[in-house]
């Protein structure tokens, strides 16, 4: 069964609360420019900065039960409910008792009482479930559990978050350590995480996380072995479009990035029901989009080259060629320290990742070959200097490969640094 460590789980929620603010306080700061632009530029100090507005999901409150009546639930109904989940079969009787045992379950999410540890309340929705529940009763238990979750996603930012984790914990079959056959995961959640990625009502931090999971469930819910095509397609169509727009924080692009990958179709239908490599052709813009982060871009070309990749309707000679356009960008700042040096090395790993997999998995592919071959040098001199500080300046000679496929960088004029806020 897989459990986020409560540390690791602490963390998270402390970052995408914190997201949840900057994302707000961002758009305050527009709005105040917009709205109250000063008369001169000595009306206001130059430090000046709007104060942060909070989010209303932040503190919203929409308790949907109480802590008696699960304590009268436990008392009345608990013991019926254990010889339900374990029943075979199910009568009407017991289908109830499933459905209103769970909902209420879920419901204590909403209590502000547990607000500080949730956890422990997640957890026990699922885990006698996962322990003794039979195929027929997980089945009416997940279906309660997804649709009281989904009400969820209206009320508090916390409560939402943890909805969305517990989504991705329910175990339609259990792990089989003696066969090393992992536990297959509930993929019918992914239509909740479909609504919610494309609600752009959701805070981004809720939409950042569901991306994150949409991506663990496409991985680990059973459906590379034995897929429900309608949903892998599915997630494409609803992801490729969001991966194709820059108009949000990175680390939301970065998951998108992510999850587009997981969905490892070559190709998908288009709004004319043709066959297309999307995926394929959506990450390649990302990777030359000058306006896109480094970080969103190299994660695009490790995404690009674990894909399944479609045998034509993808440029790959201007692909090697991105990448490599890619990798000499951020050598080249790394080198003018016009940005910051261990996260620039972590991105030049991203791409030897892409190529990496791309080169085992095309051998005859000349281009690949010779695209990794060449960005080796700069990933190697930056995971080489990665505890220096500052790092040692890269030789004259380490992108003399790529200069040589690419040819030699023309001078243009200046464009904004995207980057130089990275750290």
């Amino acid at each position: 069964m897989f459990v986020i460590p409560v540390s690791t789980e602490r963390r998270l929620f402390r970052r995408l609360r914190q997201l949840a603010v900057t994302c707000v306080v961002a758009s305050t700061a527009t709005a105040w420019g917009q709205a109250q632009a000063p008369a001169s530029k000595d009306t206001l100090p130059k430090d000046f900065r709007p104060p942060r507005a909070v989010l209303d999901v932040i503190n919203a409150e929409d308790e949907l039960t109480t802590e008696d009546a699960y304590s009268q639930w436990k008392k009345k109904e608990l013991t019926n409910f254990g010889v339900a989940i374990k029943s075979p079969r199910l009568n009407p009787a017991q289908t109830k008792q499933i459905e209103d045992g769970c909902k209420l379950r879920v419901q204590r999410l909403s209590l502000k009482v547990h607000r500080n540890n949730l956890k422990p309340v997640r957890v026990e929705i699922y885990r006698t479930l996962h322990l003794e529940a039979t195929p027929a009763a997980r089945d009416v238990a997940f279906k309660a559990i997804a649709a009281e979750a989904e009400r969820l996603l209206a009320g508090n930012l916390t409560v939402r978050l943890q909805a969305l984790i517990l989504l991705s914990e329910l175990e339609t079959v259990a792990a089989n350590p003696a066969k090393n056959a992992p536990a297959v995961l509930y993929a019918d959640a992914l239509n909740i995480y479909f609504k919610v990625i494309n609600d752009s009502k959701q805070p981004e931090a809720v939409r950042l996380l569901t991306a994150s999971l949409t991506e663990k469930l496409l991985k680990e819910s059973g459906l590379a072995t034995n897929p429900p095509a309608k949903l892998r397609i599915e997630a494409g169509k609803v992801l490729a479009p969001l991966v194709a727009k820059n108009d949000s924080n990175e680390w939301y692009q970065k998951a998108l990035v992510t999850a587009l990958q997981a969905v490892n179709l070559p190709t998908i239908p288009d709004a004319s029901n043709v066959q297309q490599p999307i995926i394929a052709n959506t990450l390649h813009k990302v990777i030359a989009d000058p306006m896109r982060t480094y970080m969103v871009r190299s994660k695009a070309v490790q995404a690009f080259g674990n894909l399944s990749l479609p045998q034509s309707g993808v440029d790959f000679a201007a692909v090697t060629k991105d990448m490599l356009k890619l990798t000499r960008e951020i050598s080249t700042d790394y080198n003018a320290g016009k940005v910051n040096a261990t996260k620039a090395t972590f991105q030049l790993q991203d791409i030897y990742l892409g190529l990496k997999a791309w080169k085992a998995a095309s051998p005859n592919d000349k281009n690949v070959q010779a695209a990794y071959t060449a960005a080796l040098p700069p990933v190697r001199h930056a995971l080489k200097n990665l505890q220096n500080n500052p790092p040692a300046a890269m030789p004259k000679d380490t992108l003399d490969g790529i200069n040589a496929i690419i040819g030699v960088e023309k001078k243009t004029a200046e464009q904004p640094n995207v980057n130089a806020k990275q750290g």
